[in-house]
């Protein structure tokens, strides 16, 4: 029933939607069907408006790369974030640093483009959770756009901010180091992440923690790998990946996508 969807090239990179995306869809329209189906509709309308972000998001990542010579190989949307596969990653501080911060700043550039178009009378620093349902499906990507910037510059693996984190350390100290201090300042944000959840009763955070949490240890055992690889006079690992994870559950719980008008 579900398949991963090859959307074609842009700039050279192979564009996939992953076959799990497809049960976020439909999660998200049985979620607010009982709203009626024109109100289903808006709301899945608005999960894939959110994921083109995303997809500019690691676009990028991509041209940052680029910048380096550095190709990516292709990008997949998941019901959780992007993932932007780049070759032959080289271990500069700079380049990962630039690379990192790239996706943010497109979301920013999008937050802002919006602001400037809606011409948003009332202050961002005014508004509630309680006042969004009042505001139109492109105010909200606006804010989906700044959540997207703001969780993923998190110090914590596989997030933008954990590279940035991981590139500024790699400046002071050998990258391998940087690595190890970066992933644990990594599983802590991820505990501490997955005792919010647990208090907010937020099922999306609890598991985006686990999976951070995961994904830094991962990052631990892959630096041991390489490390010993690099001693043993084996090649470089064959690919880099730019992942990033807010995207489904926190942008869905900060923008309430049952309330799209």
């Amino acid at each position: 029933m579900f398949q991963t969807v090859y959307l074609g090239k842009l700039l050279g990179i192979k564009v996939y939607i992953h076959w799990t995306f497809w049960f976020l869809a439909v999660y998200v329209g049985l979620s607010n069907i009982g709203h009626g189906f024109g109100q289903a509709a808006s709301a899945i309308g608005f999960v894939f408006a959110v994921f083109g972000c995303v997809f500019l998001h690691e676009m990028g990542h991509a041209m940052a790369g680029k910048f380096f010579r550095i190709p990516t190989l292709d990008i997949t949307l998941y019901p959780i974030g992007g993932v932007a596969r780049m070759a032959d990653f080289t271990r500069s501080p700079v380049a990962e640093l630039i690379v990192a911060i790239a996706g943010p700043m497109v979301n920013v550039a999008i937050a802002t483009i919006l602001f400037v178009g809606l011409s948003i009378r009332a202050s961002l620093d005014q508004l509630s959770m309680e006042g969004v349902g009042e505001l139109s499906s492109l105010e909200q990507l606006l804010i989906a756009n700044l959540v997207l910037a703001v969780f993923n510059m998190l110090p914590a693996f596989p997030m933008d901010g954990g590279r940035v984190l991981r590139s500024m350390l790699a400046m002071l100290m050998p990258y391998s180091q940087a690595t190890r201090y970066a992933a644990r300042v990594g599983q802590g944000m991820a505990v501490l992440m997955f005792f919010t959840g647990f208090y907010l009763f937020s099922l999306p955070l609890i598991f985006i923690a686990v999976m951070v949490f995961l994904i830094c240890s991962g990052e631990l055992l892959k630096e041991r790998f390489v490390s010993l690889a690099t001693q043993m006079g084996q090649a470089k690992p064959p690919f880099y990946q730019v992942e990033d994870v807010a995207s489904a559950g926190d942008t869905v719980d900060a923008v309430d996508v049952r309330r799209v008008r």
